[in-house]
């Protein structure tokens, strides 16, 4: 996560510096301050298409289908949030985050740590006010395994 916002940042901060300004002609005695452009507008174009539906356990999925990326991302947000924990008992979704990232009868000992590093991934979670969320981003021939 820290690496993805890191690179949102410094895209950003690439974008601010390429900021262009328009000087017009200057004569001897008068002195002008660079004025910038007036940015174009235009409509966004921009459209996901994505599939949603539910599982029979009743799990909401939503599926947004790039071939043309190397990469798979995996998210998973639970309804965990600390806007639903009640005064004097309050933690539980920050726990219940570091819980689940822990071994059980379905995970072996230790693969959580191992495996996704191993293929070339990484992940991790964190918790807001709505929910808790975990990611794992894996090269796509690991697509399956994550899943």
């Amino acid at each position: 996560m820290k690496r993805v916002l890191g690179v949102l940042a410094a895209s950003l901060l690439g974008l601010a510096a390429c900021n262009t300004y328009q000087v017009e002609g200057k004569t001897s005695n008068q002195t002008q301050k660079p004025q910038p452009q007036k940015p174009e507008t235009t409509a966004s174009a921009f459209s996901l298409e994505y599939e949603k539906f539910t599982l029979d356990n009743g799990l909401d999925v939503v599926l947004q289908v790039d071939r043309s990326d190397p990469i798979v991302a995996f998210t998973t947000v639970i309804h965990a949030g600390s806007n639903r924990e009640k005064p004097g008992r309050t933690g539980f979704a920050h726990f219940f985050e570091h819980m689940a990232f822990n071994d059980s009868e379905n995970v072996p000992r230790g693969w959580n740590r191992k495996a996704i590093p191993d293929w070339g991934g990484q992940r991790n979670g964190g918790t807001w006010s709505d929910g808790t969320i975990y990611y794992e981003v894996v090269p796509k021939d690991a697509f399956d395994k994550i899943l």
